[in-house]
């Protein structure tokens, strides 16, 4: 495949994922901040768990250039910051054995629904700039 079309693959793509992350902390405070048991979830979880292995690669084999490098750094700190706080929450804690009983603070999925709107509107702006509907000077 040309370089040119996978790239526009991956910036829809990364709205699809900032989409899930969005419908994903939805789902999370519909249920308290427990974890649903629902397909959903679990394909949505997959997925932004293994987006965070494809971005990487994408800088590394993608000519990302300009503002659309903004796409994938901005994944890459997301996934940090996350690994960050979760660790950062659950240091000296006594952790339940079922993780269905694990309830998410309100704050971290706060942060995590922040950041879905905002990488949602990034990708909507990249891709806009990207076909050519918006000229932004760089």
């Amino acid at each position: 495949m040309n370089q040119p079309l996978l790239i526009t693959i991956y910036l829809w793509a990364s709205l699809a994922v900032a989409l899930m992350i969005i419908i994903e902390n939805g789902l999370l405070r519909r249920y308290g901040g427990r974890l649903p048991n629902t397909p959903l979830l679990m394909v949505i979880s997959i997925t932004t768990s293994i987006w965070g292995f494809v971005v990487p690669a994408v800088l590394y084999f993608l000519p990302i250039e300009g503002m659309m490098r903004a796409v994938p750094v901005a994944y890459i700190v997301y996934v940090f910051a996350t690994l960050v706080y979760s660790f950062r929450l659950v240091r000296g804690k006594d952790l339940p054995d079922d993780p269905n009983d694990i309830i998410m603070p309100s704050a971290y999925m706060n942060f995590c629904q922040s950041f879905g709107i905002v990488y949602l509107l990034l990708c909507m702006v990249v891709l806009a700039w990207h076909y050519g509907v918006v000229q932004l000077p760089l």
